[in-house]
């Protein structure tokens, strides 16, 4: 018995042994292959607040860009999340996912509603909104890295509220920014920018699908939370941007690619006007440095006769191409070489089509562009609606 005993006691120590190796063995095999990842490397927010009269154009653009989806066979290392107001007050999120199988994108919607408040005379609850946008975005798509594509009306840099887009053609009026075309729906630049800042959430592309957003007050007021800017200095067709083919691009993160896009579309649109900018946000400081010294050595007001390039139809301009106004207004030479050679760093792409657009009191109104920069500035501005703003503009600040 105390033989068998020992034998027995042998044999089971033997067995644990060897279940022993052969767990850390089993551990060892699955512990070789890569943990999954919950973090995706880029999560773009698809942003579309309240706007009047674009509903229909924003169903457009989530189908093109579900489109463009299904001919890059997926979304690569990216997530999509698309935020779309329902009423002034209400927003759902929803995602879009890419099934492998069927090949086939559809759009998510998420088990959730928000409450929002964008009204323009309230910034801090605009604010607070854009936060928790934000919160969930980086909730239900972490990833190690960010960027926005914001489709809405679009004012240029003045602040939010106080008109409605006919007034900018009036003598009086008061503020604007990008959301609503109506004065009671609109978000101000800085409260986007603050919402980003407080979220510590760094664009890598801010994308702005919307009108006169591509002037040098607006993208030096985002420069601090994108490395790319991309806007236009005109209005942009209410059909956005083409994402069947420009979405694609943005996959690969190929911005001058999307630009291409964009300028083939609308080259062959039925109503072919379109610009569209590339700006390379770090590449500010010298800009600015170099502005701020023909601005002290001296610029003369803008003249009738010198017909400078403009983008818009306003009785008086508002946004003109900043190097045709300091090619003509300014006096140094060399000053504005030096200011030539920073915008080309700044702006390292962008396209137009032969002539600009703009819709007005009036009617619809198209004129040549001669001479394209890529950003626009209100500086030499005459207009009672924005001389009043121009000398707040933290682009202003800078420069004087």
């Amino acid at each position: 018995m105390h033989i068998l005993s020992r034998r027995i006691q042998w044999l089971l120590s033997s067995l644990l042994i060897l279940a022993a190796v052969l767990f850390v063995a089993c551990s060892g095999e699955k512990n070789d292959e890569p943990p999954v990842d919950p973090v995706t490397e880029e999560t773009i927010l698809m942003f579309c607040p309240y706007a009047e009269g674009l509903d229909d154009c924003f169903d457009n653009n989530i189908t093109q860009m579900r489109s463009a989806i299904e001919q890059n066979n997926g979304l690569g290392k990216k997530r999509i999340m698309v935020f779309r107001a329902k009423t002034k007050a209400t927003a759902r999120m929803s995602e879009l996912v890419y099934d492998a199988t069927t090949r086939r994108c559809e759009q998510k919607e998420q088990p959730m509603a928000m409450e929002i408040a964008f009204k323009s005379d309230s910034q801090s609850d605009v604010v607070a909104s854009l936060q928790r946008v934000l919160q969930v975005t980086k909730t239900m798509a972490p990833a190690k890295r960010y960027s926005m594509i914001i489709s809405s009306h679009g004012k240029g840099w003045l602040p939010a509220g106080g008109f409605d887009l006919t007034k900018c053609y009036m003598a009086s009026s008061k503020k604007k920014a990008f959301g609503g075309a109506g004065a009671d729906y609109q978000i101000d630049d800085m409260s986007l920018v603050k919402a980003l800042q407080n979220e510590n959430m760094h664009l890598t592309f801010l994308l702005m699908d919307a009108c006169y957003m591509g002037n040098i007050e607006t993208a030096y007021n985002f420069h601090t939370i994108c490395d790319w800017y991309m806007a236009s200095p005109a209005e942009i067709m209410s059909a956005g941007m083409p994402y069947a083919t420009a979405g694609r691009e943005l996959l690969a993160s190929n911005y001058k690619g999307a630009l291409d896009a964009f300028n083939k579309y609308y080259s062959n649109y039925a109503y072919p006007y379109g610009s569209l900018t590339l700006v390379a946000c770090d590449k500010f400081d010298a800009v600015t440095a170099a502005m701020r010294k023909i601005n002290a050595s001296g610029i003369r007001p803008i003249t009738a006769e010198d017909n400078i390039q403009a983008f818009d139809f306003f009785p008086d301009h508002v946004f003109y191409d900043i190097m045709d106004y300091v090619d003509k207004c300014g006096g140094d030479n060399a000053l504005k070489e030096e200011l030539r050679v920073a915008m080309k760093a700044l702006v390292p792409y962008a396209v137009h089509t032969p002539k600009y657009y703009s819709y007005t009191p009036t009617g619809e109104q198209s004129a040549p562009v001669t001479t394209y920069s890529g950003l626009t500035t209100s500086q030499p501005t005459t207009n009672a609606i924005a001389e009043r703003y121009v000398t707040e503009t933290l682009w202003w600040q800078a420069t004087h």
